[in-house]
């Protein structure tokens, strides 16, 4: 069996979302649950009009208006069938969709969540003949479901039909990550089939909720639900029952898709909270290496392989000494930078550069002034090499660019004045 439930607060669209159920409706094995979820009495009116027509219908009320599920779940789970999916009040469902879930759903009684298609509606209603895949669907085998799942919501959530076994009891309060979470715990639990047939067809308008906040508002709310899921027990527990092999590569796939859609920044806070996560379950010294020095270079930090013992807690530093850095060609490198390479192996997949220098002039690569480390100690010499290397690949935007408070300083006091600054000065900071 299965539950339609639609949580409805009255939409113009709402006879377009009837009309396109009435079919529907006549199947032996679908059951409605109606809320109105503090309608205006327009649309109130038609909600209870539609559910009191059909002997398989449920109407639900609710005076006050609520985006938090859990103050509705109390009232509308006890009427819900094995399986359950909650279309959109202004999207049209597609009877084909419905049939074509049943016969998966049949074959495979071990599945916990079944994602179909959707096709694109323009605001007016006309087709906009765009077709929206279950996002996880297009990952290659190589990509951990879980990974892509943190990346950006797996299933599209109007399409996606659910065991209502699998729901818990509690929900995120934000509405703009309910369905994220959900769809992680599906994905956690391994056992979701997905279908390029389509069940719903969404409608995009400018009055979506979605559209109507700001998207510093939807990210905050996903960085906060994220970073608790991954600071949870449930994902812990994942973590510990899983392989080494299995979390490295969970590990590469979450750098190739960076959480909450990468987002550069709260995604790096994300990708510290996992890496912490791992390592309080797996000593391995292959992934501690790769963890740290993978989390070194999203900041843009090059680490020679003497850093690494000197910077990072790893359990086995004569095993896990190689940075992050190698440089490549070394035969025809000067004496003076040739006696630092032996530091500079670097892991397999560290970043890979040439250099050349005075003695070399016509070589491609980074160019460096090898003679400023003449007269430092090995140590600070590699130090000033690393450091070289960095600032040139920064400068190409090969590296997180970064600034010191004193720079910034010098940056505001610019802006400050650039109004007043003579032409031959502004022509020359743009040719910088």
């Amino acid at each position: 069996m299965l539950t339609i439930c639609l949580i409805s607060q009255g939409r113009p669209q709402l006879s377009d979302f009837f009309d396109s159920i009435d079919s529907i409706a006549k199947f032996e094995f679908v059951n409605f649950v109606i809320v109105d979820n503090g309608a205006i009495e327009t649309h109130s009116k038609t909600l209870k009009k539609w559910s009191d027509s059909h002997s398989n219908s449920v109407y639900i009320r609710r005076e006050v208006n609520s985006t938090n599920l859990n103050h509705i779940w109390p009232e509308i789970k006890s009427h819900l069938a094995d399986w359950v999916v909650f279309p959109g009040d202004d999207d049209r469902m597609i009877l084909e969709g419905v049939t074509e879930w049943k016969l998966i759903a049949e074959r495979s009684e071990s599945a916990n969540a079944i994602a179909m298609s959707a096709r694109i509606l323009n605001e007016d209603g006309s087709a906009s003949g765009e077709v929206i895949q279950p996002p996880i669907s297009e990952i290659n085998a190589s990509v951990s479901p879980l990974a892509y799942s943190l990346h950006c919501p797996p299933f599209f959530w109007p399409a996606l039909f659910i065991k209502t076994s699998a729901l818990g009891a509690k929900f995120p309060v934000s509405r703009y990550v309910l369905d994220w979470s959900i769809s992680i715990n599906l994905v956690m639990a391994e056992s979701y089939l997905t279908s390029s047939i389509s069940s719903i067809e969404y409608r995009r308008h400018s009055t979506q909720e979605s559209n109507l906040v700001s998207l510093n508002r939807k990210m905050f709310e996903g960085i906060y639900h994220l970073d608790s899921f991954i600071n949870s027990d449930l994902f812990l527990g994942w973590v510990t029952s899983k392989s080494e092999i299995d979390l490295l590569s969970f590990w590469r796939s979450v750098i190739v898709f960076p959480p909450l859609y990468g987002d550069p920044e709260m995604s790096n806070i994300l990708l510290f909270g996992i890496a912490r996560q791992i390592r309080a379950s797996v000593h391995g010294p292959r992934l501690q290496n790769e963890l740290l020095l993978t989390l070194a270079l999203r900041l843009g930090s090059l680490m020679h392989d003497e850093s690494v013992k000197e910077t990072l807690e790893i359990a086995d530093v004569q095993t896990s000494s190689l940075g992050n850095l190698r440089i490549e060609d070394e035969e025809s490198i000067c004496p003076i930078l040739q006696g630092l390479i032996p530091r500079l192996r670097g892991v397999d997949n560290a970043v890979k550069v040439r250099v050349s220098c005075k003695h070399h002039p016509k070589r491609d690569g980074i160019h460096i002034n090898c003679e400023t480390y003449s007269n430092l100690a090995r140590r600070h010499a590699l130090d000033a090499f690393v450091r070289d290397i960095s600032l040139s690949l920064e400068s190409k935007g090969l590296l997180a660019f970064r600034i010191s408070a004193k720079e910034r300083k010098l940056i505001l006091l610019i802006r400050k004045y650039k109004k007043i600054a003579p032409t031959s000065l502004k022509r020359l900071v743009g040719r910088i």
